[in-house]
């Protein structure tokens, strides 16, 4: 891994795994971004940071439990402490506990909003400080249709993203007077690579929306059209 490079930007991805979480991440990194990966396990995630950094680009890993408030603060303190100010914020990190909502324990209630919600909030009050000195900034957050149309055995989750749609809604109208714009990006079904959900294809609707002068507090991503006989 080359050291800290000046006058490149710094994005965060939390919740790297081997589908969104990576393909936002290199996507940014081919755009001339460095890109700090986040993620519960330390050696899967080297793995991609390394995967990113063959190719040429910068990226380095960092190991943190998205439901940890304090995990998450620590790590994204040293984040901007080695690397700088937090140019854009990708928030991707989710948790499920299947089955009917009456069936789960408070614990497990519990942890899936510390992930699904709380962590996000965590995370955009932890990068604030540096975006308002950068003089704006950008964050994304990884939405799901089950916000909109929540299911029975995906309970939590669905809970979880319809949080994330209202954290959303609320830091877009709240951050706008910092110039730091905010937008979740509502995937509208099931993510898999041979799908118009596909990673890659979701990565570049992130690029999309990053790219967009001024962002939608919300984005959602429906199926591409079936074309017309």
């Amino acid at each position: 891994m080359k050291g800290y490079v000046k006058n490149m930007k710094v994005a965060v991805i939390i919740g790297v795994g081997a589908g969104i979480g990576y393909a936002v991440a290199a996507k940014f990194a081919r755009a001339g971004y460095q890109v700090a990966l986040v993620a519960r396990q330390a050696e899967k995630l080297e793995q991609y940071s390394q995967r990113i950094q063959s190719s040429g680009y910068q990226a380095r890993s960092y190991s943190a439990d998205a439901g940890n408030p304090e995990s998450l603060k620590e790590v994204l303190q040293q984040i901007q402490q080695e690397l700088g100010a937090v140019d854009t914020l990708v928030y991707n990190a989710a948790s499920h506990h299947a089955g009917e909502l009456v069936t789960l324990s408070d614990e497990a209630f519990l942890e899936d909003y510390r992930v699904n919600v709380l962590g996000a909030f965590v995370a955009v009050r932890s990068v604030l400080e540096g975006m308002r000195t950068l003089g704006g900034g950008t964050i994304l957050l990884t939405g799901g249709g089950l916000a909109l149309n929540p299911q029975s055995g995906l309970g939590s989750l669905s809970l979880g993203k319809a949080g994330l749609r209202g954290l959303a809604l609320l830091l877009a109208e709240e951050l706008r007077p910092y110039n730091i714009q905010v937008s979740t990006i509502t995937v509208m079904g099931l993510v898999s690579p041979t799908t118009a959900f596909s990673p890659n294809h979701i990565a570049d609707k992130f690029w999309e929306i990053h790219q967009m002068p001024v962002l939608p507090a919300e984005v959602q991503m429906a199926p591409d059209p079936e074309p017309t006989v």
